[in-house]
C-alpha cells in the first residue's frame, strides 16, 4: 500500500505564457521594419547620419505612431500620434522614459503607459527586460538578440497590446543608447 502525505507538495504544470515575436528586418533599430507573423507591422525610419530624428509608422495605416527627438541644445522629445480620444502627445524624453540607478549601480528605467509605470532593466541573459514596476522578476518584454538560430527581436507577453507603441519606442531609445556606448567602448558594432 502506498502511504500518501497530505502535506507533500504536488507538481503544478503551468504552461509558459503566450508571447508575440517583433522581428526586425534587420539587425538594428534604426531604418528597419518589424514583423509579427511574417507581416509587417511598423517601419521604423531614421533618415538623418546623427539620429536625430526617428520616425515609427503603423504599416496597416500608413499613420505615424511615434516620432522621437533627439536635440542638441533642448531636451529630447517623443511625440506620440493620436489614439483612444487624445489628441497628438509629446512629452521630454527624460520625463517618460526615466532613468535611476540603483545600488548595485545598474540602471532601469521608468515608463509611464495608460495602464500603468513599467521598468526596463538589464539583464544579462535577456539583455533589456521589461517588467512592471510592481515586480522586477516578470518580464513582460524583452529583447531577443541575433543569433545564428535566432532573429533580432523584440519579444511581447499577451496584454502588452494596448501600449505596444510605447514599448517598441522606448526599447528603440535604450537599444540604440547601448549600441553607442558599446561602440565607444569596444569599437564596435552588434
Amino acid at each position: 500500500m502506498l502511504a500518501t502525505d497530505s502535506n507533500a507538495s504536488q507538481i503544478t504544470l503551468v504552461a509558459p505564457e503566450a508571447t508575440s515575436t517583433l522581428i526586425f528586418s534587420k539587425n538594428s533599430v534604426l531604418n528597419t521594419s518589424l514583423y509579427l507573423n511574417a507581416r509587417a507591422v511598423y517601419e521604423i525610419a531614421t533618415t538623418d547620419s546623427a539620429a536625430e530624428r526617428t520616425v515609427i509608422k503603423d504599416v496597416a495605416t500608413g499613420e505615424v505612431v511615434v516620432v522621437i527627438q533627439r536635440r542638441t541644445v533642448l531636451s529630447d522629445i517623443v511625440v506620440f500620434s493620436a489614439r483612444d480620444g487624445r489628441g497628438e502627445v509629446t512629452v521630454k524624453l527624460k520625463e517618460w522614459l526615466k532613468e535611476k540607478t540603483l545600488e548595485n549601480g545598474y540602471s532601469t528605467w521608468t515608463i509611464e503607459t495608460p495602464i500603468g509605470n513599467f521598468v526596463w532593466r538589464t539583464d544579462k541573459s535577456l539583455r533589456l527586460a521589461l517588467c512592471p514596476e510592481s515586480n522586477l522578476d516578470h518580464p513582460i518584454a524583452w529583447a531577443q538578440l541575433k543569433t545564428d538560430t535566432d532573429p533580432f527581436a523584440l519579444v511581447l507577453t499577451r496584454g502588452t497590446e494596448p501600449f505596444r507603441e510605447e514599448i517598441v519606442a522606448s526599447y528603440i531609445v535604450l537599444e540604440q543608447k547601448m549600441r553607442m556606448k558599446e561602440k565607444s567602448f569596444y569599437g564596435y558594432r552588434r
